[in-house]
């Protein structure tokens, strides 16, 4: 009776467990957002498109064509960049960018 007991208490535990990691994994995928400023960082021929968050924080921007452009001709001004994950593998970190909006009232 008793190891039926801790069988069931197992199961149950391996259950919620389970459906926590699934949960986990869908809210990986969300879009999230970041706003701050665009820059290019580094020094020439090894430059990269990057938004500074704050005063020390910036991340790399890996971008479409079309969205790369766009932020070329806007450095200095304030935008918002949607994103799935970050790759904290490198430093700075690496933002895979879904797409980018400027924001309007752009107080620099």
């Amino acid at each position: 009776m008793n190891n039926l007991k801790i069988l069931i208490a197992f199961l149950l535990v391996s259950l919620f467990a389970a459906s926590g990691c699934s949960s986990s994994k869908k809210d990986s995928n969300a879009v999230k957002n970041i706003t701050g400023k665009i820059e290019v960082v580094g020094n020439e021929p090894f430059t990269h498109l990057a938004v500074r968050v704050g005063a020390e924080k910036a991340y790399i921007l890996q971008c479409d064509s079309t969205s790369k452009s766009l932020l070329e001709q806007n450095q200095g001004k304030r935008v918002k960049i949607f994103y799935k994950s970050i790759d904290e593998s490198q430093k700075p970190n690496i933002i895979v960018v879904e797409r980018a909006e400027l924001i309007k009232d752009n107080k620099n």
